[in-house]
């Protein structure tokens, strides 16, 4: 069955393992960096939620080389506004991208983007409390 809306990871997780356990994969990690060893280990998030067989299969895909991270793809149910609220109240507290992105359900990409327009709009509006000097001879 052709799932184009699913990015390659889970379509690929879905056509082996089944549509509900590739959303459900995205719901768990989606939007998130993800660790991936050389070899599989029943101490692995992946192994820990979705069993060692899911995380042997991680590790036979093209997406990534062993030992590195790999960017999982979000999954269709995301509420974006909502996640910006809450994204919004996180970036004052002392968290990584990572957790930010776990919390809020964004991709990490997009919480780096959302991070930078807010420190752009908290400029903008502390350059406005400082009118520029008039111009003109006293």
């Amino acid at each position: 069955m052709e799932r184009v809306w699913l990015p390659n990871l889970l379509r690929d997780m879905a056509e082996v393992h089944g549509l509900p356990v590739a959303l459900a994969f995205a719901r768990r990690f989606g939007g998130r960096y993800l660790y991936l060893p050389a070899s599989a280990t029943a101490e692995h998030p992946v192994a820990r939620a979705f069993g060692i067989e899911m995380l042997e299969w991680l590790l036979t895909r093209d997406y990534h080389q062993p030992g590195t991270r790999i960017t999982v793809p979000q999954g269709p149910d995301a509420d974006r506004a909502q996640q910006l609220r809450v994204l919004r109240s996180l970036a004052a507290r002392p968290l990584t991208v990572d957790q930010m992105a776990g919390e809020t359900g964004l991709h990490v990409r997009t919480v780096h983007r959302w991070l930078a327009r807010f420190r752009e709009e908290q400029e903008s509006r502390q350059l406005n409390l400082f009118p520029p000097p008039s111009s003109g001879a006293s």
